[in-house]
């Protein structure tokens, strides 16, 4: 017991520094560029560049963790790769033209897969089945912390040159590598490893199961609407004060909501199955974003914005507890990691479009996000029901955990 809590006190602490970096690394890209009188364009294709390679590096980067005999090595070389990416792009940044800059900022962003969702993969490895409802609570806490650490230290490299800005932002990487070693993470024996990274078995292992595909596509969503969130922050902040300097409070409300249910969540850990707790919070996160639109004045706004926030946290354990019960043990890097990857997709593709819908008042940008989490949960509860091949089509392959019997009928079906 005492070993297993100092490997999960170690988890959190290199979690909590890795996601802190990924969470400093935009807003960091886009000071920097700002700082050297580049074009504003210039912050935000670098951030599109990076982003770009966290959606499609997820899957690559489970499979890797799946695949490697030393998976704390791939960790380490992650971290350091992300650590010298960031020096390299700080050096080039004052005179290199946008392309290979692009280039670097990829490869800064094809690792944070890894530090997020993959990494909370691993938690099967190091503890317990027993305790793993408590620990998911606490590292759905550490996104929260990270969401509201990594913003505020690259807030504070203002003050530095943009070299100086991006060192800043990466001294979190580098201090995870403190912490890394005392997980501890066990090694795959010699013959376990399969072939080089079969980089869709996540995505397989998803497709193949039914309630991996509800959770996963009501979470997309989610990432849809929380985009519409930050989105519409800057503007509501306008609306209640006529300027930007409630766009922290906002922000900082919204991970406090998330913070506060999973440390409460940590102690008493929710019951029921995983994917109700998704569907339940998925709904009434959707409630309380059109709630959102329509009230008024600094308390009310504060009100929703927190309990949207609070909603948050059952909503990602109830995801990550699925992936764990349905996913094979094989496979679950793969899961997490392709599932980290599809959130950054839906999360970037949100901003976008609904950047759009803003330009029409952020009442409808809110709206907007609350009917795309309702229009998520109906799809996944539809994508749920068992594959129905046409005949002579042995449709997709049926995915069974490891050490579970498959059994026939429709609790069997994928």
């Amino acid at each position: 017991m005492a070993s297993d809590r100092g490997r999960f006190t170690a988890y959190l602490a290199t979690a909590a520094l890795g996601r802190t970096g990924v969470e400093a690394v935009t807003p960091a890209l886009l000071l920097a560029a700002l700082t050297l009188g580049r074009p504003p364009l210039d912050g935000v294709m670098l951030v599109a560049g990076a982003t770009a390679s966290a959606a499609l590096g997820g899957p690559f980067a489970g499979a890797v963790l799946d695949q490697v005999r030393r998976p704390a090595l791939a960790y380490a070389g992650v971290l350091c790769l992300t650590c010298c990416g960031l020096a390299v792009l700080g050096h080039l940044l004052a005179w290199a033209p946008l392309v290979p800059l692009m280039a670097v900022a990829a490869l800064i962003g094809i690792g944070h897969p890894m530090l997020s969702g993959a990494l909370t993969a691993q938690l099967a490895r190091i503890l317990p089945p027993e305790r793993l409802p408590r620990a998911l609570s606490l590292d759905v806490a550490v996104f929260s912390v990270a969401g509201m650490a990594g913003p505020a230290l690259a807030g504070l490299g203002v003050a530095f040159t943009a070299e100086g800005q991006l060192l800043l932002a990466g001294a979190p990487f580098a201090l995870a590598l403190l912490p890394l070693g005392g997980i501890r993470l066990p090694r795959r024996p010699k013959g376990s490893v399969a072939g080089w990274p079969a980089i869709g078995s996540g995505l397989r292992a998803m497709v193949a199961d039914g309630v991996l595909r509800e959770v996963t596509l009501v979470t997309s969503f989610t990432a849809v609407a929380q985009a519409g969130v930050i989105v519409a922050a800057p503007l509501i902040s306008a609306g209640l004060t006529g300027g930007l300097g409630w766009v922290g409070v906002l922000l900082t409300t919204l991970a406090a909501g998330n913070l506060l249910v999973s440390v409460v969540c940590a102690r008493w850990p929710l019951r029921g199955r995983p994917e109700v707790v998704v569907r339940v919070s998925a709904v009434a996160y959707a409630v309380l974003l059109c709630l959102l639109a329509l009230v008024s004045g600094p308390p009310l706004t504060l009100a929703v914005t927190f309990l949207a926030g609070a909603v948050t946290a059952p909503l990602f354990m109830g995801l990550f507890r699925t992936r764990f019960e349905r996913s094979p043990p094989r496979v679950q890097s793969g899961v997490f990691g392709t599932g980290a990857g599809l959130r950054s997709f839906s999360f970037a593709c949100g901003a976008a479009a609904l950047g759009v819908v803003a330009q029409y008042g952020v009442r409808w940008c809110l709206l907007a996000a609350g009917t795309a989490q309702l229009i998520g949960l109906a799809l996944g509860i539809l994508a749920r029901a068992p594959w129905r091949p046409a005949p002579g089509d042995p449709g997709p392959p049926r995915v069974v955990p490891e050490g579970k019997v498959p059994v026939s009928g429709p609790a069997g079906c994928g």
